[in-house]
C-alpha cells in the first residue's frame, strides 16, 4: 500500500491516483490534458478525489497551478496528503499509463459491484447471464464512448511517427521569423499546426516583428493572411514596403519618396503581389477570422491583437472569451495545418523582464500557445534606464525572450530596432 493510506479493500494500491495529483500539480502545462479524460468520480481514494476536484475547479477558472497554489486551497490534511502525491511522482513518460491504471481500477469497481448486486436479486440463471451481459455490454459502450483530445492515443501516435521522421533526416514543415537565432532555437522556424504569441508593451514593437514576420514568409513563397485591426491595409502595406524596399517607413507616411525610391517600391511589389499576401484589416470576430483561414488554406496566419478580438456572442467573464478564442486558433491551425501567431498585450511591467504571467489572461494564452516569446524595450519602460556600467541604454535596444516553447529550448536573444525600415535585426551571436 502506498504511502499507509487505505481506502476501499484491504489490498488497495492509490500509486497511479496518487502520481496522478502530484504529476498535475508539478507539470500542468504539459499533463492538463488529465481533465477531459478522467473524471474524480473514477478515483477510489476519496480523499485524493476530492483533491483533485479542486484542481480541475482551478483549470476550469483559468486559474494558475502548481504544488504550492493548490495547497493553499487545501484543508491541512489535503495538504501533507497532496505534497506526498508530489514527493513520490516518478516520471511524465508514465503519466498515460497512471490514467489507464485508474480507468481499469473504476471499471473494475464497476463490474464487480454490477456481479454483486445480480447475485443479490436474481435466482435464475439465465436472467443472471442476462445480466452479465447486459452490463459488460454497458461497459464496452462507455470505452467507445470516450472522446479523446488532443493527447489521444491515436495522435501522440502520429506525433512519434513525426519525430521519427524528423529523426531520419525529414524536416519539419515552418514558417522562418527571419531571426536566425529564433529559428534555430525552435527547429527551423514557426512549426505547423501550432500556435504562437508575441507579448509586449505598446510602442515596443510588436507589430512591426509580426509584419517582419510576414515579410520574410511572403518572401519564401508562402501564403500570408495577416489580420490588422487596428490600422488600414495602406498603413500596413506602407510598412510592408518599407522594409522590402530598404526606404525610410516615414518617406511613405510622408509623401517625400523620390525617382530611385519608386523603383524600389516598384521591385518591393512585385515581390509582393508575386505571392498574394491577403490582409484584412476590418475584421475583428473570432467567427470572421476562422473562417476566412479555414476558406483561403493559408501556410501563416498574422493576427494584431488577440485583446480586441470580440465574439459574436458573449459567454461570460472576458477571460472565458479569451480561453475561447484561443480554443478556436488551437483548433483551426491544426484543421489547416498552418501557423497562427498573434499579438498580445502585457500588463504594465517596470524595472524587470517581462514573464509569461505578465500576458493579459496570461493562464488561458500560457495553455493555447506553443511558443510564446516576449520584448522587452528597457527605454520603453524607462527613458532614464541605464545598463550595468551607468551608460544610458540606446532606444534601440531590444530583448526577445523565448519564455515557453514547444519545439526546442528557451532563452533570450538581443536585438537591435531599426526605426526608418521599422524593423529588427540580431545583435548577439549565439541563443543563450
Amino acid at each position: 500500500m502506498l504511502m499507509g493510506l487505505e481506502a476501499g479493500t484491504k489490498n488497495y494500491d492509490n500509486t497511479a491516483e496518487a502520481n496522478i495529483l502530484g504529476g498535475i500539480c508539478l507539470y500542468y502545462e504539459d499533463l492538463n490534458y488529465v481533465f477531459s479524460d478522467l473524471s474524480a468520480s473514477e478515483f477510489e481514494d476519496e480523499r485524493l478525489a476530492s483533491i483533485y476536484r479542486i484542481i480541475k475547479k482551478m483549470h476550469i477558472n483559468n486559474e494558475k497551478i502548481d504544488i504550492a497554489l493548490v495547497r493553499n486551497k487545501l484543508d491541512e490534511n489535503q495538504s501533507v496528503l497532496l505534497a506526498k502525491c508530489a514527493e513520490i511522482f516518478i516520471s511524465k513518460s508514465n503519466y498515460n499509463d497512471y490514467i489507464q491504471a485508474v480507468k481499469i481500477g473504476a471499471r473494475t469497481r464497476r463490474l464487480r459491484k454490477g456481479v454483486e448486486n445480480i447475485y443479490i436479486t436474481e435466482t435464475d440463471g439465465n436472467a443472471i447471464l442476462q445480466r452479465l451481459r447486459d452490463i459488460v455490454a454497458d461497459e464496452e459502450k462507455k470505452i467507445n464512448d470516450i472522446s479523446y483530445d488532443d493527447h489521444s492515443a491515436n495522435q501522440y501516435l502520429d506525433y512519434v511517427n513525426s519525430k521519427q521522421r524528423i529523426a531520419n533526416g525529414e524536416k519539419p514543415k515552418v514558417c522562418r521569423t527571419g531571426l536566425s537565432k529564433i529559428d534555430k532555437c525552435t527547429g527551423g522556424g514557426l512549426r505547423m499546426s501550432s500556435v504562437s504569441c508575441i507579448g509586449a508593451l505598446p510602442s515596443t514593437g510588436k507589430t512591426d516583428l509580426m509584419i517582419q514576420i510576414g515579410v520574410r514568409n511572403i518572401l519564401d513563397g508562402k501564403k500570408v493572411v495577416m489580420f490588422t485591426l487596428e490600422m488600414s491595409q495602406n498603413q500596413f502595406l506602407d510598412r510592408v514596403v518599407a522594409q522590402i524596399a530598404g526606404i525610410p517607413y516615414s518617406k511613405l507616411t510622408s509623401n517625400e519618396i523620390n525617382d530611385k525610391d519608386v523603383g524600389r517600391i516598384s521591385v518591393a511589389l512585385s515581390q509582393i503581389y508575386q505571392n498574394k499576401p491577403l490582409i484584412f484589416p476590418q475584421y475583428n470576430t473570432i467567427e470572421a477570422i476562422e473562417k476566412i483561414i479555414n476558406d483561403t488554406k493559408p501556410d501563416i496566419v498574422l493576427i494584431d491583437y488577440l485583446q480586441i478580438i470580440n465574439i459574436q456572442k458573449r459567454i461570460g467573464e472576458r477571460r472565458h472569451e479569451i480561453e475561447y478564442i484561443g480554443n478556436v486558433f488551437k483548433r483551426t491551425a491544426k484543421d489547416n495545418d498552418c501557423q497562427i501567431m498573434f499579438l498580445s498585450q502585457l500588463s504594465r511591467v517596470r524595472d524587470r523582464f517581462p514573464t509569461m504571467q505578465d500576458l493579459k489572461e496570461s493562464g488561458s494564452i500560457e495553455q493555447q500557445c506553443d511558443l510564446i516569446m516576449l520584448m522587452h524595450r528597457p527605454y520603453v519602460v524607462d527613458k532614464n534606464a541605464t545598463d550595468g556600467d551607468g551608460n544610458p541604454i540606446s532606444p534601440k535596444q531590444t530583448y526577445l525572450l523565448v519564455d515557453k516553447n514547444k519545439f526546442g529550448e528557451c532563452g533570450q536573444v538581443e536585438l537591435v530596432f531599426d526605426g526608418e525600415r521599422q524593423m529588427f535585426f540580431e545583435m548577439t551571436d549565439n541563443f543563450e
